[in-house]
């Protein structure tokens, strides 16, 4: 007899144990914004299924559903685009590189990376209205020892828009910054959204980098300018 009182305690003990441990789960999980009974998360996923064709209106529709969350996606945002590829992963994603399964791809990458480069996508349906991220964002950019985060960075600076300018002119101005190249592109991708006419704000920053000794950097300058000043941008 008591021993099955033993038991019994010892049972409930480890239901009372386990029942803590879900709620500890519960209350400290991740919140995310919602809208319409999905999550942000869920959004990015339905709109933009990574290694998936995706349907026009499928995207146009998670875009609409990240506006309508606004800023309040940007904590979770800045979170997720903070992401670090792990070099134990990079080492994995070699190996496993000719893989035609998906699903191994898919465990081999991981969730959070691909929840990264969603993460760029929802900045980029946030425009200016993210602004106020820029200078977390900056800050990422500028780590250079996080030099996966860096790139998300500085592509989500570039879908920012006109505000994050700055931002990306006074990194790309450092001899030694690693993202200088990729920041060429950011600001192609402002250029693209606010039009060639504001040539001003872009050709003192890019004409100095025609004589760069980073042939990257120097080849990516020159197609910029050719887009700015309307010439053909080669085809290479």
């Amino acid at each position: 007899m008591r021993w099955v009182l033993k038991r019994r305690t010892w049972l409930i003990s480890l239901a009372c144990a386990a029942f803590a441990f879900v709620l500890f789960l519960y209350l400290t999980r991740e919140r995310e914004p919602e809208y319409q009974g999905k999550t942000l998360s869920e959004w990015m996923e339905l709109a933009y299924p990574m290694g998936e064709n995706y349907e026009v209106a499928q995207l146009e529709r998670g875009e609409q559903a990240i506006r309508a969350i606004g800023t309040n996606a940007l904590p979770c945002l800045l979170k997720w685009v903070s992401y670090e590829f792990p070099d134990w992963r990079k080492k994995l994603c070699d190996l496993t590189q000719s893989s035609t399964n998906v699903m191994l791809t898919r465990a081999v990458w991981g969730k959070a990376y691909y929840r990264s480069f969603r993460t760029e996508w929802c900045l980029r349906a946030l425009g200016t209205n993210a602004a106020s991220a820029i200078p977390e964002l900056e800050s990422i950019m500028n780590n250079r020892e996080r030099e996966y985060a860096g790139t998300c960075a500085v592509n989500a600076l570039g879908g920012i828009g006109l505000p994050a300018l700055p931002a990306l002119t006074n990194a790309l101005a450092q001899p030694k910054h690693p993202q200088r190249y990729e920041i060429l592109f950011a600001i192609n991708e402002i250029i693209l959204t606010v039009g060639s006419e504001n040539t001003n704000l872009f050709l003192p920053v890019l004409r100095p980098l025609l004589d760069d000794p980073d042939q990257r950097v120097k080849w990516a300058a020159g197609r910029v300018i050719n887009r700015l000043e309307g010439r053909p941008i080669p085809i290479d």
